[in-house]
């Protein structure tokens, strides 16, 4: 598994998972900061994506959660704190539940406890994606995709960016990764992790509306609800700065924290 790692003398390791279809390219505003205040940021490009090869139709994770514990092993880190985009939140849930010695701190983007579409307008969204995807190819939908999560006139080098990661991605395991966030069910697994962890939305988000990631926050015991003003689903390529100083102040929160209050920004 090709994995970006900048600091890797930072005293401390974080580990951040893209979103379907995308590559650690989302991270680089990340990586960049965090390497710059001494921590270890490690952003992989998950099984099939970017440059690592796939493991096959991984319909449950599990795969790639060995994958991720088999490359931290080899990395030398024994516990790292999780932050999750998307399909990478989906992918540190479930890291977090069967690997909960390896997490010592999870924060949860633009993500969601199960994939139930809220209104219409997602349906829909959901259904073209469905169809195009395994009907057509993977990256059939990429334009539809990037226009949908980066409408605005400013995002269109980002859109153009995550078109042509797409255009790479392995069509088996974007398949087989759309099929897992389908089925996703994070139920009680998570409810006494007991360690901070975080839920921040975009506010303007159409892919997992808010009313999803509430829900997610949820079924985490003592979660931290943040929602960035004016902000949709692509939060660290989005709005960087604004993100970045949530990321800060997630890190910086003491690991004997486990009760935290709902906080709205």
């Amino acid at each position: 598994m090709y994995i970006e790692d900048p600091n890797p003398t930072g005293h401390q390791a974080v580990l951040m998972l893209h979103g379907l279809g995308a590559s650690s390219l989302m991270w680089r505003y990340q990586l960049e900061f965090l390497s710059r205040l001494g921590y270890r940021p490690l952003a992989p490009d998950l099984p099939g994506f970017g440059r690592s090869f796939g493991v096959g139709a991984d319909l449950s994770g599990r795969r790639t959660i060995e994958a991720l514990k088999q490359a931290l092993n080899q990395l030398g880190v024994s516990q790292v704190d999780v932050v999750g985009l998307s399909m990478g939140g989906v992918l540190a849930q479930k890291l977090a539940v069967q690997q909960p010695q390896l997490v010592r701190r999870l924060m949860l983007a633009s993500t969601f406890a199960r994939l139930v579409p809220a209104n219409f307008q997602q349906r829909w969204y959901f259904l073209r994606r469905f169809f195009t995807v395994f009907f057509l190819s993977p990256s059939a939908q990429a334009g539809l995709v990037a226009n949908t999560v980066f409408p605005k006139p400013e995002f269109q080098q980002i859109r153009q960016m995550y078109v042509s990661q797409v255009e790479k991605a392995n069509p088996v395991s974007y398949r087989a990764a759309l099929l897992m966030l389908a089925t996703h069910r994070l139920g009680n697994g998570l409810h006494d992790f007991g360690k901070p962890a975080w839920v921040i939305a975009g506010a303007e988000d159409t892919t997992v509306v808010i009313e999803q990631q509430r829900d997610l926050a949820s079924h985490i015991h003592g979660a931290r609800m943040v929602v960035v003003p004016n902000a949709g689903h692509g939060l660290s390529v989005e709005c960087p700065d604004v993100f970045n100083q949530h990321l800060l102040s997630w890190l910086e929160t003491s690991l004997l924290e486990s009760e935290m209050p709902d906080c709205l920004n």
